[in-house]
């Protein structure tokens, strides 16, 4: 949303041709959008067959635009178009632009021994530790390391934003990040009390966004197959979030 800021980033122009472009024979007069792989409407799976590491085809399961598929496929083609566009990887991106202004120094989707030096155990189903995952390579989608205080920064910054207060996001850019683009008919709303109790669920630019009496709830939750777990929520209108964090599959 930075690069959409700056004009670099056209939301609605097709991804370029080439490495990115994984499949040359989308339907006539269709194409894959940045806008499609945030709010997952890209129609591809989660993942190749294979899992996340697998090489080869990448299968379309609708025509793009046509409804929501959960895809960290369609994040990974995303963070490929960027690093082309920009000329460095994610990871320097990530800092220059984010982990450093927020003051985020235990992030990164890098392994490192610093990062490593700090990192919980994580741990299976029933509860037996696993192998430390050390991911040497960048992906969006799965391969963040961070801490509480880090992520609670990065939710902060986007209220800042909302608030007209940040240097990193105009107003109009955290606006479009948190306009509903899909309905999600096949999914309930988080399970919350009262006024937060949720009505629709919708997909926004990254975030699953929940209608409530009190407004908006923007939320996200992750599990690692290295055995960790973690959910995040935050109320534009009220000011408010919350970051939950386990190294247990079952957290």
């Amino acid at each position: 949303m930075q690069r959409v800021d700056e004009g670099l980033l056209d939301l609605d122009r097709p991804l370029p041709p080439g490495p990115v472009r994984p499949l040359p024979d989308l339907p006539e007069g269709r194409a894959v959008t940045a806008r499609m792989l945030l709010a997952h409407t890209a129609s591809y799976p989660n993942w190749r067959p294979g899992g996340e590491e697998a090489e080869g085809p990448l299968p379309l399961l609708h025509p793009p635009g046509a409804r929501f598929t959960y895809s960290g496929e369609g994040i990974g083609l995303l963070q490929q178009a960027l690093e082309q566009q920009a000329g460095e990887p994610l990871q320097a991106l990530a800092q220059r632009r984010l982990f450093g202004p927020l003051g985020m120094g235990h992030s990164g989707f890098v392994w490192t021994p610093a990062l490593g030096a700090a990192q919980a155990t994580g741990h299976d189903g029933d509860g037996r530790p696993l192998p430390p995952g050390r991911y040497r390579h960048a992906h969006a989608a799965y391969t963040l390391h961070t801490s509480v205080r880090d992520y609670a920064q990065l939710l902060a910054g986007v209220l800042q934003a909302v608030e007209g207060r940040s240097p990193l996001l105009s107003p109009a850019a955290v606006r479009a990040l948190l306009q509903p683009q899909v309905t999600l008919s096949d999914r309930a709303p988080i399970g919350r009390p009262g006024a937060a109790r949720g009505q629709t669920v919708h997909w926004g630019l990254g975030w699953s966004l929940n209608t409530t009496a009190q407004g908006l709830i923007a939320h996200h939750s992750g599990i690692n197959r290295t055995g960790y777990c973690g959910f995040s929520q935050f109320s534009p209108g009220r000011g408010t979030g919350l970051v939950i964090l386990t190294n247990g599959a079952q957290g």
